[in-house]
């Protein structure tokens, strides 16, 4: 499958994935197929190589046609850098394949947080091994064919990182999320009751760590979420325009330019060699770029009202996306967005 197939398919499904999980069960498939999911990791681990900037880049393309496959890629992508990263080589080697090819989900609940880790599991021991208990908040990428958790939990002392697996006794997903958006990313609170704990599950010794390592790759995909999003809106915008006769506006032109802006800085600067090792920087730009998707979003819907036309049901969808975004990711005076 070609890039130009994989649009194709997500502009077809938008809607659907954006509104409900049915269409996401053919996603990471197609993610795969299209080569995305291996951008950005090593060849020597089965990957497509490149580089940071080039992952982030997919997520951005992705977003310009669906949020909800832009954040499922988000997820995958940082589950599969979690465990190259993880000191847990045999598991990597086994899992990894399913993984690039699509066919086994990863989900790192809580991935981007600042500061320390909040252990969701505690681990008991029986004296006949371990079990884990506890929950694990708003979990997306829990595809129904299967998928994989990585989680803190607390054995004695500081939180570790453990594996936990769809088809274990003792995980029960509560209903899916009731989201403003982004519904096919298959978004739930995962309950952890009794679930047996093996040794050879244990992906890192110390979860804080392996997580601050991480945080940046993290932040930097997400943040590829709104540039992408900024884009499609302002596009949108500028075409609406044309078809109408008018030219283009000084709004339209001054967001353009601040959302070129942005891909380059965020890009050049991930191609820096720790141009972005602190977290700091990528907070904003991830928060930068959930701004430009609200304003572009808003300008494509005043230009509507301007024209006195209806919004379609993609641009209705965008700005529902870009809610979802400012709600996670914007102050709280500023995500606030008319229906």
């Amino acid at each position: 499958m070609t890039d130009a197939d994989l649009i194709d398919w997500l502009d077809a499904h938008a809607l659907a994935l954006d509104t409900g999980t049915t269409a996401s069960a053919g996603l990471l498939p197609r993610l795969a197929a299209a080569g995305l999911l291996a951008r950005g990791v090593a060849v020597a681990q089965g990957g497509a190589g490149g580089d940071l900037g080039d992952a982030v880049e997919a997520v951005a393309l992705l977003a310009r046609h669906s949020l909800t496959a832009a954040w499922v890629l988000t997820c995958q992508h940082s589950f599969i850098g979690l465990l190259l990263a993880a000191s847990n080589i045999g598991l990597r080697e086994y899992l990894l394949p399913a993984l690039l090819e699509g066919t086994q989900a990863g989900c790192v609940p809580g991935l981007g947080m600042p500061g320390p880790i909040s252990a969701a599991l505690q681990a008991h021991d029986t004296g006949r091994g371990w079990r884990l208990q506890g929950e694990l908040p708003e979990v997306s990428n829990l595809m129904r064919d299967g998928h994989l958790l990585a989680a803190p939990a607390v054995f004695e002392g500081s939180p570790s990182l453990v594996l936990l697996s769809s088809d274990q006794d003792g995980l029960h997903k509560a209903p899916w999320a009731d989201l403003p958006a982004a519904r096919g990313a298959c978004t739930a609170n995962v309950a952890v009751t009794q679930v047996y704990f093996r040794e050879d599950e244990l992906l890192h010794g110390d979860a804080q760590a392996l997580a601050d390592a991480l945080r940046p790759t993290w932040l930097a995909l997400q943040a590829g979420l709104g540039l992408g999003l900024a884009e499609a809106a302002l596009l949108a915008v500028s075409q609406a325009a044309r078809e109408a006769g008018e030219p283009p506006s000084r709004a339209l032109a001054s967001q353009q330019a601040a959302v070129a802006q942005a891909r380059r800085g965020l890009l050049d600067g991930l191609r820096l060699v720790r141009a972005f090792t602190p977290a700091g920087p990528l907070l904003r730009w991830r928060e930068h770029n959930a701004e430009l998707a609200s304003t572009g979003v808003a300008l494509e819907a005043a230009g509507a009202h301007h024209r006195g036309e209806p919004r379609c049901a993609q641009a209705l969808r965008r700005q529902r996306e870009a809610q979802w975004l400012a709600e996670r990711w914007l102050p709280r005076s500023l995500s606030s967005m008319d229906a």
